[in-house]
Order: C-alpha cells, then structure tokens, then sequence
C-alpha cells in the first residue's frame, strides 16, 4: 500500500495489506521475507541505485480499520431506523 524509504535510502519501509486470516498474513509474511534477496535482486536490476534499500515488511491495518469505521457507521444508522 506504501513504501516509505530513509533520506540515505539504505532502507525501504513496505507497507503492505493481505486479504485473508492471520494464518495467511503469516504465511504472506513468511514468503516475502524468504524471497527477500530475490525481490532486492531483481529491484536492482529495475531501478538505478548505487546501494539497494534494505527491504522491511510491515502490515498495514488502514484497510482494516476503514472496515471497521465502516461497520460502526452503519450500525449507527441501523439504530437510528
């Protein structure tokens, strides 16, 4: 959903969403940090950058919590009928 990098650009923050149980984020998680050579590898032969990022993984819970806002909005309007 969003990469946030460092001013020197030796790290890359990625913010990512999974659809799916905890198991699945887990998992998604799991094979991302596996793949992580492979993903820095074929970035560097995509971007121009003297050194790679380092590349961090982080859950993004803005979807879930829209969901959630969303749900509270409508049970609001339910009880106000």
């Amino acid at each position: 959903t969003d990469v946030v990098l460092t001013n020197d650009l030796s790290q890359a923050k990625v913010f990512l969403t999974v659809l799916g149980n905890d198991k699945e984020v887990e998992n998604t998680f799991k094979a991302l940090d596996k793949a992580k050579g492979f993903i820095k590898s074929e970035l560097g032969s995509r971007m121009r950058l003297r050194i790679m990022p380092e590349l961090m993984y982080e859950y993004d819970q803005s979807i879930e919590y829209g969901n959630k806002i969303e749900r509270m909005i409508q049970d609001l309007h339910k009880q106000d009928r």
